[in-house]
């Protein structure tokens, strides 16, 4: 039976990966991450990353930045079944505005098909989008939302590297094939 790598944990069942590391729920992934990115990179190299995001062009349209993570939520029923979901997207102010503003059409027509969850679920999801509408990131200072999405991109990215040079050393480089000489 496989142990957490961040608090050591027994998973019995399910889990996340993270190539060779394993994780019993999504908090310890998180947190694991984050703890990786802190200990392998320098906060100077995570600080440039998040700027260069942030002051990039948006990755939806291209246009100019800021870039931030923005929020949009949906919900959708139909008799019995209802599905609702936080659709969280790195774009800039205008992308974000027309992501909450679909998402508020598509509540406002698709959510109330269910019973029980629909009726009481749309209202929710449509508020959250008009608030989401009016509280857009801010344009000088960086969201805790993209900053901690950076942080555990880099952290993925330096654990798998760090397994593939641990692999590489313990099996030794791969081998290039022979090629005939001309």
């Amino acid at each position: 039976m496989q142990r957490c790598t961040k608090c050591n944990k027994r998973i019995a069942v399910g889990g996340k990966a993270l190539g060779s590391e394993h994780y019993c729920s999504d908090r310890c992934l998180k947190q694991g991450l984050l703890q990786a990115s802190r200990e392998f990179l320098g906060e100077e190299l995570i600080f440039e990353r998040i700027e260069s995001i942030h002051q990039g062009p948006c990755p939806k349209c291209g246009g100019h930045g800021p870039v931030d993570m923005q929020t949009h939520y949906t919900v959708w029923s139909a008799i019995i079944l209802t599905s609702y979901k936080d659709v969280p997207e790195i774009c800039c102010k205008r992308c974000g505005i027309q992501k909450k503003i679909g998402g508020l059409f598509f509540s406002g027509f698709l959510g109330w098909w269910g019973i029980p969850f629909g009726i009481v679920i749309t209202p929710i999801q449509v508020i959250r989008n008009l608030v989401a509408l009016f509280q857009a990131p801010s344009s000088k200072k960086v969201s805790k939302a993209l900053d901690e999405m950076v942080r555990m991109e880099l952290g993925a990215r330096t654990l798998l590297e760090k397994q593939s040079i641990e692999a590489e050393k313990t099996i030794g480089p791969p081998e290039l094939p022979n090629r005939p000489r001309s």
